[in-house]
């Protein structure tokens, strides 16, 4: 879940995800396989603003994830 959890907490504090962070995400991108959709989807609905869901979306999108 930390992978999900650093778009949203880049989004709420408002710092941008180090190029080293991504690389690292990428590398590890498929162990949110081993996570139930359902912990996936509460993580993301975190966020507080309709907005920045969408942005988080797009950003786990952009990476493939």
């Amino acid at each position: 879940l930390r992978i999900v959890r650093i778009y949203r907490f880049s989004l709420d504090l408002g710092f941008d995800i180090d190029s080293e962070v991504l690389a690292s995400i990428n590398k590890n991108k498929d162990l949110l396989n081993n996570i139930r959709k359902e912990k996936i989807l509460e993580e993301i609905r975190k966020t507080s603003h309709r907005e920045e869901l969408k942005q988080i979306l797009k950003e786990l999108e952009i990476n493939n994830l």
